[in-house]
């Protein structure tokens, strides 16, 4: 605050000896020392201005110093990432990508489709032997079995799928208890509900010698259905069956079914526990 006094009052001063020089009322010693002062003013401003300088140098390196430090970002603030160059990929012209996006693609093979229609007509009680195979039945530790074959007598295949209805009958002809429990296995067989074709052209079903002498399934079965029959000959009350009237499944047409086998069963099959036998879906 004194130095700024101080300068203003020997400018001043100096003026003032310019002043009188230019009036001739200054000697030249006094134009002498009005001119050193004038030197050392400005000098002084300067240095002034050299410390006003440096000071500010100082200020913007103590500033500048943390951000050289930190990578060039104020401390807090997110780093400036740099602008990935533009790929190779990216330069592709409208007309090129277009050309691309356009091109069809390769044709992709749908799966062949699977036809529900079924492979052969229903079969027809007119066209179907039926008979029991006694080579395939039997029984034991209480328990019976009685499988009947089917059979196709006619030119063309047919099918059928599901389960028969059964009901047993006296040598007269009068219905016997019947209570039949549809299922997939018995004591003696266990099968699957299925599709049955019937080929044509297989030889004719004999009670006395069966086809079902041979095991079920053997290429000497084939073309051939099945209805296996499972029950017991001990749990009174118990009925003798003479015959057996079915009705497969999905015709309406009965079919009926000797059950006596001469110099064996010569009256007809016994049936116990009220009629109640487990039967299988038609099988091959």
């Amino acid at each position: 605050m004194s130095d700024g006094f101080e300068d203003e009052r020997i400018s001043r001063t100096a003026h003032e000896y310019f002043a009188r020089l230019a009036s001739h009322d200054v000697s030249p010693r006094l134009l002498g020392a009005a001119a050193r002062a004038t030197e050392d003013s400005g000098r002084r401003r300067i240095t002034t201005l050299s410390i006003v300088i440096a000071t500010c140098a100082c200020v913007v390196l103590v500033v500048a110093l943390p951000v050289i430090l930190l990578g060039g970002h104020f401390p807090g603030s997110s780093p400036v990432r740099p602008i990935p160059a533009a790929s190779s990929s990216a330069s592709t012209s409208p007309t090129a990508a277009a050309s691309v996006s356009a091109s069809p693609s390769a044709p992709v093979t749908a799966p062949p489709s699977v036809s529900t229609a079924t492979s052969a007509p229903l079969c027809l009680a007119s066209q179907v032997q039926v008979a029991y195979l006694m080579g395939a039945s039997g029984g034991g530790a209480g328990n019976i079995s009685i499988v009947l074959g089917i059979r196709n007598r006619s030119p063309r295949p047919c099918e059928l799928r599901g389960w028969p209805i059964l009901q047993f009958l006296a040598g007269n002809g009068a219905e016997l208890p019947t209570r039949e429990v549809q299922t997939t296995s018995n004591f003696s067989l266990s099968t699957n509900l299925q599709t049955v074709v019937l080929q044509t052209g297989t030889a004719p079903l004999e009670t006395s010698q069966p086809i079902g002498s041979a095991p079920l399934g053997t290429t000497q079965d084939f073309g051939y259905g099945y209805i296996s029959i499972g029950g017991d000959d001990i749990l009174l009350p118990c009925e003798t069956a003479a015959g057996i009237r079915v009705v497969l499944p999905g015709v309406r047409t009965p079919i009926v079914v000797s059950l006596r086998v001469p110099m064996a069963f010569p009256t007809g099959q016994v049936v116990c526990s009220s009629g109640r036998v487990q039967v299988l879906p038609v099988h091959s």
